[in-house]
């Protein structure tokens, strides 16, 4: 057994598994952890619509949510035990950081995201878009669908820095649906270069700072008026 690809799973635990279907599609699914030998064994969650049928040749990726961090396991199917029953062959894990231990702060920022060759980044246009920025991660909601364990690059222009752009890539760590064909989704930094982290954490230092002030101040007016009539009640 290898225990150090199977960190953090648990009999019972509950998981997301994310499975490859034909024509390059995916589908997240819930699932739990029945059993954990030489391979892991986990019941899915297919009672309202079925679990579709797998592609052989394509990486299972299943998230495990710890609260401090998140694990994304890839692994090969090696059976499928039952409609809803798989056990399947870690072959790799990967730990990110909790995106929500980290400093954040609320942005609207311009970003452009693409998957694959950076050739295809110059099809994508930079958006609008109001996010969750740490120096971990970024929450964004978008039209388009990611699934959990896909690489996405990201230029990120900041405000008030408009001819420099922060370049990372990250693992999507969550993608969920939305009303009107829109999605939440979680991006976990995995390449971010040490000029683009100093200027990101400038970034969010300054605007941290700047917040801090801000509510410093609306304390201050909301405590004049009491402050006053304390020193008037205390003349009389």
């Amino acid at each position: 057994m290898t225990d150090n690809l199977m960190v953090g799973l648990t009999e019972g635990a509950l998981l997301r598994v994310t499975i490859p279907l034909s024509g390059g599609t995916r589908r997240t699914l819930d699932a739990a952890v029945e059993r954990i030998d030489q391979n892991l064994t986990v019941c899915i969650d297919g009672s309202e619509t079925g679990v579709p049928p797998a592609v052989d040749t394509e990486n299972w990726v299943i998230t495990r949510d710890l609260g401090e961090s998140v694990l994304l396991y890839r692994g090969r199917l090696e059976h499928r035990l039952a409609p809803r029953r798989f056990s399947l062959r870690i072959e790799s894990v990967v730990q990110h950081a909790a995106t929500r231990s980290a400093q954040r702060i609320d942005a609207e920022i311009q970003i452009r995201e693409w998957t694959g060759s950076a050739r295809w980044s110059r099809l994508r246009k930079a958006r609008t878009r109001q996010v969750t920025l740490s120096n971990r991660s970024i929450r964004f909601i978008g039209p388009d669908h990611f699934h959990p364990g896909q690489q996405l690059h990201l230029e990120i222009s900041l405000p008030g820095q408009p001819r420099s752009r922060v370049n990372v890539t990250g693992d999507v760590i969550r993608c969920q649906p939305l009303e009107l064909s829109r999605y939440e989704v979680i991006v976990s930094f995995t390449d971010l270069s040490q000029e683009n982290r100093d200027q990101l954490e400038t970034f969010l230092l300054t605007r941290h700072f700047r917040s801090m002030h801000n509510r410093v101040k609306l304390l201050g007016e909301v405590l004049s008026p009491s402050l006053e009539q304390h020193e008037e009640s205390s003349e009389n």
